[in-house]
């Protein structure tokens, strides 16, 4: 009895406690939407690699490898549980650190610089059901700073809040799952110092997965289907309105088909597209719109429990997990000189906590 009242006291002190870190990751994350200084000279639009960058880091978190699924929204649908209820109020803190070549480290129609790049980012997260709604809560700020070996000012930082709420269906994640976010993001340069650049995007979208057996049979109507998955397809489809200072602000419409499947027990991989088609503002008598295409394929492969002792120590240390990726990232523009193409390769170390 006396042990029964102890849990019960705890597990009230653990809600509590869940949703005041909760209120505070929320409280910062509107912080991000302050207006910015004065625009600098340093002010660039960037969006069109900046977004495949992001894109990037979203088919590495979605990676269908043995880590604990996440209830974290991700762009990518097959990501293991991006359309799954966050039942209990959870935590989360990631850490991906990519190490890549780039053949256009300025994203330069012409002329750009062949270096290496690293982009490291942290990220804490937050996920929970709003009270007994078939909504979930979503939470989260990363840092990151992008770092060239050689590169003509393309080293910069960055700090990226979201907001979503999205609609899960409780006995099916392989419903339908419509949603509607908001991420704002500060620009700085080097490091974290003059913020140079302000965005805000408003997000209505949708994921939809279809997960198969080994044998192409469709995995039944269930709230997990992820343990029973060996082919995942899916996509998500998004309308985007993106306030950016200084201007141009634009909308862009977005379609993101993924694969993944995983290999073995420590092996994973999938594929994904970004197709995105964006318009911006009239700015200067200028009104461009740009078309985004971007493949990655990744291959992860997540260390063994038994090289850190057990399952236990293994999620004390994250359940690192190191992904080769590679892509290419296009962008044709109606004003020439802002096409790029850019080739990139290389691996990442990742590791996630959730509690």
């Amino acid at each position: 009895m006396i042990h029964q009242e102890r849990s019960l006291r705890t597990g009230r002190w653990r809600e509590g406690l869940d949703w005041r870190l909760a209120a505070a990751l929320l409280a910062f994350a509107s912080v991000l939407a302050s207006p910015p200084p004065p625009a600098s000279a340093q002010a660039e639009n960037r969006d069109a690699s900046d977004d495949g960058e992001v894109f990037r880091n979203e088919v590495l978190y979605g990676m269908p490898g043995r880590q604990a699924p996440s209830a974290e929204p991700n762009v990518v649908a097959t990501a293991p549980g991006a359309e799954r209820q966050a039942r209990v109020p959870a935590f989360s803190f990631s850490v991906l650190a990519p190490l890549n070549y780039t053949s256009n480290a300025e994203s330069l129609h012409s002329g750009g610089t062949e270096t290496a790049e690293g982009s490291p980012e942290v990220r804490l997260g937050f996920a929970s059901q709003i009270a007994t709604l078939p909504l979930r809560l979503s939470a989260s700020v990363a840092a990151e700073t992008d770092r060239f070996v050689s590169s003509d000012g393309a080293d910069f930082d960055k700090i990226r809040s979201r907001l979503q709420v999205q609609y899960v269906d409780a006995a099916d994640d392989q419903a339908f799952s419509p949603f509607v976010g908001f991420s704002p993001r500060l620009d700085f340069s080097p490091t974290f110092a003059a913020r140079f650049a302000t965005r805000y995007d408003l997000n209505l979208g949708v994921n939809k997965a279809f997960n198969f057996d080994s044998d192409f049979h469709r995995i039944p109507v269930s709230e997990n289907s992820s343990a029973a998955t060996a082919w995942s397809f899916g996509y998500t489809a998004i309308v985007q309105r993106r306030f950016r200072e200084p201007a141009p602000s634009s909308t862009a419409i977005a379609l993101i088909p993924s694969v993944s499947h995983p290999l073995s027990e420590d092996w994973s991989c999938a594929l994904a597209f970004d197709l995105e088609q964006r318009w911006f503002d009239t700015t200067n008598g200028v009104s461009e719109n740009e078309f985004l295409f971007e493949p990655i394929g990744a291959l992860e492969y997540v260390v063994p429990d038994r090289f850190f002792g057990g399952p236990e120590t293994a999620r004390w240390f994250g359940r690192p997990a190191i992904d080769f990726f590679g892509g290419v990232e296009n962008v044709w523009s109606n004003v020439s000189s802002l096409s790029f193409t850019r080739v990139f390769a290389g691996f990442a170390i990742k590791a996630a906590w959730r509690f």
